[in-house]
């Protein structure tokens, strides 16, 4: 039973995933935040109605296990899909350095690499189309939905007694 788990989490984790990559190719949404939640939220709501009411049922220790696998799998996704999908100055210079191997780069070589006006614009227009904020009088506003997202990473910033929106 316990490679049937790991078969069942990883193989409903695998499926979303290719979803979410064909879906992409194909023309990336318009409500993307909406559409890869239901992409990842789908699958697993799917099979624990299919366990459930199916002809074979399981017990709900393995019906945890499996959806413990496959949202720790989704989360982890979840927390570096960003990172690749958007230009990340972290991980630009990494390819960066790692391209110029053996060799290696400079700083001013990784500088004249990067687009400074690109690297704000981008970030600015994900915040937009998530409306996360809004323009106003051409200024950027926070919305209730913007507020929401920050208050978790404010609130750890502040149990740790580091300054919020620094460094």
């Amino acid at each position: 039973m316990q490679a049937e788990i790991l078969y069942h989490g990883a193989g409903l984790f695998l499926l979303a995933l290719a979803t979410h990559v064909i879906l992409w190719r194909l023309q990336r949404p318009e409500k993307q935040i909406l559409t890869f939640a239901l992409i990842f939220l789908l699958p697993i709501l799917v099979y624990l109605l299919w366990q459930r009411f199916g002809s074979q049922t399981r017990s709900w220790l393995d019906l945890f296990s499996v959806t413990l696998l496959y949202m720790s799998l989704t989360v982890a996704y979840i927390q570096t899909y960003p990172a690749v999908q958007a230009l990340s100055p972290s991980l630009r210079i990494l390819l960066l350095v790692g391209n110029a191997m053996p060799k290696g780069i400079t700083e001013g070589e990784i500088l004249g690499a990067f687009d400074p006006k690109q690297l704000l614009e981008d970030r600015i227009q994900d915040l937009l189309d998530a409306r996360f904020v809004q323009e106003s009088e051409g200024r950027l506003e926070i919305t209730p939905r913007g507020s929401l997202l920050i208050l978790p990473g404010a609130l750890l910033r502040r149990i740790l007694g580091l300054p919020v929106g620094k460094g």
